[in-house]
């Protein structure tokens, strides 16, 4: 191992050379240089290629989610909510004590940790619609319905600045992580002000085309809009737009 001479030896990186210290002087080395074919090939790296794995089926059962609920979610996702779902599914992924490391997948009935996921961190469900709600998925009929209870905006809403009307959105999924398969609808409110005196009732219904999916899912979420003439605008702040994943039957 080539060592350092002179008067100011230094530790660090330069080009393909690392300078460092170790308890006899100090020393260089050039960087190791890792191929693709090697790391797909050389039993040292089988860890490795079994993460490697694993984060991609991680990924896919993230797209799964996100494309069943993307025209729900649009105008409402932050933009770090792909790598939340990926560190959700790697979690779920670890459950799967059947399958050998780098083969394990998202099992259907571990959906139900998904109960509660925010699509915006920024704003969750329960912050921004404080109204009491039910839900009824029913898989006889293909159909996923949320009913929203009667509300007083002005005490129920986080309303963003500039906001003069809202919208409520439901949505239903059927997905199928083991076969990496998917059906989805998607219902949105009336435009409604935020200054009235009461809101009534809503129940908003969407069918999914008789889904095969073994994981069953029902989100609920508001946007916000201001009216000028007769077009609703969405508000460019969208910090106060939620949804979130509101009943799973896995």
């Amino acid at each position: 191992m080539p060592k350092q001479f002179g008067p100011v030896p230094f530790k660090g990186t330069m080009g393909n050379l690392t300078f460092y210290k170790s308890g006899d002087g100090f020393y260089v080395k050039s960087k190791p240089v890792i191929t693709g074919d090697r790391i797909k090939s050389d039993p040292r790296f089988a860890r490795t290629r079994e993460n490697m794995s694993e984060f991609a089926t991680a990924g896919k059962a993230a797209l799964l989610v996100r494309r069943a609920f993307l025209n729900a979610s649009v105008k409402i996702e932050d933009g770090r909510v792909n790598n939340r779902l990926v560190k959700l599914m790697s979690t779920l992924l670890r459950r799967d004590q059947t399958s050998l490391r780098g083969q394990r997948h998202v099992v259907n009935g571990e959906a139900t940790a998904l109960l509660g996921f925010q699509f915006n961190r920024l704003a969750s469900l329960e912050t921004s619609l404080r109204v009491p709600y039910d839900v009824v998925i029913d898989k006889t009929s293909g159909t996923v319905a949320v009913n929203v209870a009667e509300f007083i905006p002005g005490m129920c809403l986080d309303v963003p600045d500039g906001a003069t009307h809202y919208q409520l959105v439901a949505a239903g999924a059927a997905i199928d992580f083991e076969d990496g398969t998917r059906t989805s609808g998607v219902k949105f409110g009336a435009y409604c002000s935020v200054d009235s005196d009461l809101q009534a009732a809503q129940s908003l219904s969407c069918n999914i085309g008789g889904g095969t999916g073994d994981a069953w899912m029902a989100a609920l979420g508001i946007q916000y809009f201001q009216r000028l003439g007769t077009i609703f605008y969405p508000i460019a702040d969208g910090g106060r737009n939620a949804l979130a994943i509101v009943k799973v039957d896995a």
